[in-house]
């Protein structure tokens, strides 16, 4: 699988109402990617790495449909 962008993450602590647990390796984390008030389908490409909570990453993405997303995305750091 293929990035469609490298995005910076935080996944939020128990504290502060996020997840329980650490993202843990394997090839990629399913998850919805919040953008102009939609969500979409996109795996986080971990590559075996374990994302603590509380802690911020710069990760590859891959979209299920990125025709639909990146240009969504990208337009907000135009304005």
């Amino acid at each position: 699988m293929e990035p469609d962008a490298i995005v910076r993450v935080r996944f939020k602590t128990p504290q502060e109402n996020g997840r329980r647990s650490a993202i843990v390796g394997g090839t990629y984390y399913g998850c919805a990617f919040f953008v102009d008030g939609e969500y979409f389908d996109c795996r986080l490409l971990l590559a075996g790495r374990q994302l603590d909570l509380g802690g911020t990453y710069e990760v590859p993405v891959a979209f299920l449909r990125p025709d639909l997303v990146l240009d969504r995305y990208f337009a907000q750091f135009d304005q």
